[in-house]
């Protein structure tokens, strides 16, 4: 024997499991021996074929074939876990019609041996050399009776030495592609191979076809009494002395990390060619998914030890929050995904916060506590990132909640995608009338584009519209947050849309769930939005910050539109929040000079804006000089002061008595100009429904 011919079919997502069974063949082949690999690729990316010809080397040949899949497509069938490029295997016979002999494996192996005494076997009598499938013999019942045949054993498809010349002969390709289209087809491809080939087959050790599955699903014992094989020390040692491992079924070493021999699979794949193709690994026994069958999970080998690194780090800044921690706790500790860890970071509380959170910490190893001095929101969130060890992170305030599922949707809506940031929907909480609403802005849908997983270069118009500039109700992955080393700012207030903002442009893949898993509390009086009063301004110094960083790094023109939008419902928001004159007056005169310098509202039609209702109040607003100028004009349209101040201590008399200006100025102070506001837009019932909540009806 002077070479060896052999055949691995993939399509895109199997590139990469198939690139890594050919670089372990390729680590353990015979020098003198040739190996001719032929790779069928069925609507393979450029890249990968490229790094399946890195392969080649002396005596190890590398030939890309390629196949018309259209012809196949009318065989497939619903509901079938294996995708049409399988189905190649049928028409290998007439794929290679100047060979007579060929070894098929399956793109999710590693192979241990050179494979010479598997390949000099005699199979001229037989259609085929195959290993038995202890799984397949029974599931999902006896395969004589879900098939109709009589055959002795059951076969696995994933390693098939083939006798070509035969199987021509005999016509089989046909045969199999009739029951294919017109019989009962369980495990797809594999079930047509036993009927077809019935017995007509030789059965090889189970060292050619080493199938995890089975030894994940049945006993040691009963194993090793099946295929009679030698007691070992270890049950890792009966994997690693196989010839060719199978990774069969969907837990497959490239998209977990705890299956048996994954560090093994991990080790060639960063020595292959495709290293240099990113995949993300998580934990299996984790998160229990269903497309995994399972009936014996805890396969105890080298690879699924346990495993001490939390899925999501939740991490929450608390302070004086001792009236609301329970519930948020509650709603933390009672996630359906348990494996987490809570980061707890006190911002120098002054109240019974730390306590009741040390009374927690001792209940739930989960959770740990840091205290810094007040530093704020922002720091504290940093210090908490400093501190994370979970794959992804989940940012929640002291006096918000959870759905009970929102971690887990999560979760596995990141690692489906591969998301760096997974943004959903949100309610709020109104701490005064307990009354559970949409908050809207979390989610804007009508801004997505009609993808599932984008990112900022596909909607450079809207990027920082599509949310709020909240960091809760979305999951960031840790690594992102680090490699691009975003940061909260050191602030007050507004250190939130900074650092949100920054991740939505850097992320290379966004995903969202409309779902509503968030509540978000307001109204809280203790809340550091109820003290914009104190720094009225703080949104604008954020704002200005976020506007440098896209000037410094040339991308200000590229998202300009979406930026300014933003910024334009962001200072509408705080001059409509704010509840003192002096207030409202910094942020009118920051509108008047350093906002309209950015927002050049004169250059821009107000279809540039993508809320009606936010350019319409600040045209209002800009076309007056100042504060004085715009009370005064907002009295002139609500006709007499005496009108938009009623009171229900006397009545209103019939003649308007006449008012100076001054007393129009003074009456309008002690009111306030969030009242004039209030019922020059709202209309007289909310602005009278101010009145009382403030006190002064």
């Amino acid at each position: 024997m002077n070479s060896i011919n052999i055949v691995f079919i993939t399509d895109n997502g199997f590139a990469v499991l198939t690139g890594v069974a050919i670089y372990s063949l390729k680590k353990h082949a015979n020098p003198n021996i040739k190996y001719n690999i032929n790779i069928i690729c069925n609507n393979v990316d450029q890249n990968y074929i490229l790094n399946f010809k890195k392969l080649k080397s002396k005596n190890f040949y590398i030939k890309i074939v390629k196949v018309d899949g259209k012809k196949y497509e009318d065989l497939k069938k619903d509901n079938l876990h294996v995708s049409t490029t399988a189905l190649f295997k049928f028409d290998l016979p007439n794929i290679f019609p100047n060979l007579d002999k060929i070894l098929y494996i399956d793109g999710d192996v590693l192979i241990q041996s050179d494979l010479c005494d598997l390949y000099k076997t005699d199979i001229s009598d037989f259609y085929a050399g195959v290993c038995i499938d202890y799984g397949g013999l029974t599931f999902p019942m006896p395969f004589n009776k879900r098939l109709k045949i009589k055959n002795k054993y059951y076969f696995n498809s994933g390693m098939l030495l083939l006798n070509l010349k035969k199987l021509r002969n005999d016509d089989i390709p046909k045969k199999l592609i009739d029951y294919r289209i017109n019989k009962n087809n369980f495990y797809m491809d594999q079930d047509a191979f036993n009927v077809i080939f019935k017995e007509k087959v030789k059965y090889l050790s189970f060292k050619y076809n080493f199938i995890i599955t089975c030894w994940r699903d049945f006993g040691e014992n009963i194993l090793t009494d099946f295929y009679k094989l030698p007691k070992k020390e270890k049950r890792v040692d009966y994997l690693l002395d196989a010839e060719i491992i199978h990774f069969a079924s969907a837990d497959k070493p490239n998209k977990y990390i705890d299956v048996p021999l994954s560090s093994v699979w991990y080790e060639y794949y960063i020595n292959s060619t495709f290293k240099n193709v990113n995949i993300e690994r998580i934990y299996l026994k984790k998160i229990k998914p269903d497309h995994v069958y399972f009936q014996n999970p805890e396969l105890e080998t080298e690879d699924t030890l346990k495993i001490d690194k939390p899925l999501i780090s939740v991490i929450i800044p608390v302070y004086n929050a001792s009236n609301y921690i329970k519930r948020t706790m509650l709603s933390v500790t009672t996630q359906s995904l348990k494996d987490i860890e809570i980061i707890c970071v006190d911002d120098g509380s002054t109240d019974n916060s730390v306590n009741k959170l040390i009374e927690y910490a001792n209940n739930d190893k989960r959770i740990s506590i840091y205290r810094q001095k007040n530093q704020y929101a922002g720091v504290a969130r940093n210090n908490g990132i400093l501190k994370a060890k979970g794959d992804y992170i989940v940012f929640l305030d002291s006096d918000d909640k959870l759905e009970n599922d929102a971690l887990i949707k999560m979760y596995k809506k990141a690692i489906s995608t591969n998301s760096d940031i997974v943004i959903t929907s949100a309610y709020f909480l109104n701490d005064i009338t307990k009354k559970v609403t949409p908050a809207d802005f979390c989610l804007r849908t009508s801004f997505l584009p009609a993808k599932e997983v984008f990112n900022a270069n596909d909607i450079p118009k809207y990027i920082f519209n599509i949310t709020g500039g909240n960091p809760w109700a979305k999951m960031f992955k840790r690594t992102f947050i680090i490699e691009h080393d975003i940061k909260f700012l050191p602030i007050k207030r507004s250190e939130d849309f900074y650092f949100v903002c920054l991740s939505l442009v850097k992320a290379k893949r966004i995903s969202v769930i409309k779902d509503r898993l968030f509540f978000y509390r307001i109204n809280n009086s203790n809340s550091l939005e109820s003290t914009k009063d104190e720094t009225p301004l703080i949104f604008w110094d954020a704002n200005m910050i976020l506007y440098k960083h896209l000037i410094d790094n040339d991308i200000f023109e590229k998202y300009k539109q979406s930026f300014l939008n933003d910024s334009l419902t962001r200072m509408v928001y705080n001059l409509k929040q704010v509840r003192s004159l002096e207030s409202f007056n910094k942020i009118f005169n920051i509108l008047k000079t350093e906002g309209e310098k950015i927002f050049k509202f004169n250059e821009k039609s107000d279809n540039y804006w993508y809320f009606k209702s936010h350019i319409d109040y600040i045209n209002i607003l800009i076309k007056y000089k100042n504060v004085l100028d715009l009370i005064n004009g907002l009295i002139k349209e609500n006709q007499t002061c005496k009108n938009s101040f009623p009171s229900k201590k006397r009545k209103i008399p019939n003649k308007k008595p006449k008012i100076t200006f001054k007393q129009k100025i003074k009456l309008a102070k002690k009111r306030g100009l969030v009242y004039c506001l209030i019922r020059l837009f709202r209309g007289r019932s909310s602005a009278d429904q101010y009145l009382t909540k403030k006190g002064l009806w």
